[in-house]
């Protein structure tokens, strides 16, 4: 099915800003087309390089930080993980593993009953039991991990001395880890795919989490270029077509952390237009060449 730049946008826009709408634009065909003798997919195997290169410096330089909690519940007067608790455990330190995180913190709760005193040794050997597993999985307990056992302070549950509750007996395990990594991962990916000759298709804007005013520019600048790729693009001219189409998911990618003052956003959706009007161009003279 080919669609107009028109008919695109409207799909495009409808689908993601409004509910009402139906129909889904098939995402143009450019595989395994060449341009100047360098193909389509080489050109953009290059360009995502370029953009995982920046990713990676961005993640060290200026970090966006994101926290996850995981709660193990204890049972009374216990230090011991149960099932549900062993559980919760091996989530936060599978989480940790897979963001790569030195930048744990645990701490150990209980209720009231006992002494403040006898519960706040009660609350360290139930962060020892967590830190347990972080030191098999081998994370540093000192360098990347910050416990305090807290005991009868800050409950879940508001209650008087004496009191059995079972939201109050627990470890909290929280887990700082960088939001800029997983792209870094997303654009290598699509930089292997492309270099082994598979054109990875546009992302969606609905697969970032985007504030309204960027996915109303965003959504013409994807319909826009989804027209031109659809249009042969990438076969005249796959050198601006694989500059336009990572610009785009770079533009995408900086909206999504929706910053104040983002220099980057600015360079990704200027070289996109600029990349856009060169394609654009080589479509053009093509189709006048051809009236010929």
């Amino acid at each position: 099915m080919r669609l107009n730049f028109k008919q695109a946008g409207g799909l495009v826009i409808c689908g993601l800003l409004l509910s009402s709408c139906t129909g889904v634009a098939d995402k143009p065909k450019v595989s395994g087309v060449k341009s100047k003798g360098v193909s389509f997919e080489k050109h953009l195997s290059k360009e995502y390089k370029k953009l995982v290169s920046y990713e990676k410096k961005a993640s060290k330089k200026n970090p966006v930080l994101r926290t996850k909690k995981f709660v193990a519940f204890f049972d009374t007067g216990s230090a011991k993980l149960s099932k549900s608790a062993q559980m919760a455990v091996e989530s936060a330190v599978g989480f940790a593993l897979n963001k790569n995180s030195s930048s744990i913190a645990v701490t150990g709760h209980t209720d009231t009953v006992g002494s403040r005193k006898a519960n706040k040794t009660l609350a360290k050997k139930r962060v020892a039991s967590v830190l347990a597993n972080f030191k098999a999985a081998g994370f540093n307990l000192k360098k990347d991990i910050v416990d305090v056992a807290l005991g009868e302070l800050d409950p879940t549950v508001l209650s008087g001395d004496g009191k059995n509750e079972k939201f109050n007996r627990r470890v909290v395990v929280a887990v700082d880890y960088n939001l800029t990594d997983p792209n870094v991962k997303y654009f290598a990916k699509r930089a292997k795919m492309a270099a082994k000759g598979k054109a990875p298709g546009l992302q969606m804007l609905s697969e970032r989490r985007l504030k309204g005013k960027y996915a109303k520019a965003l959504g013409p600048a994807y319909a826009r270029l989804w027209s031109a790729l659809d249009s042969k693009g990438a076969k005249l001219d796959g050198k601006n077509a694989a500059k336009a189409q990572v610009n785009y998911e770079c533009w995408l990618r900086q909206a999504e952390l929706n910053k104040k003052k983002n220099k980057k956003l600015g360079k990704c959706k200027s070289s996109f237009y600029g990349a856009m009007a060169m394609l654009e161009g080589a479509i053009y003279n093509a189709k006048k060449k051809k009236k010929k």
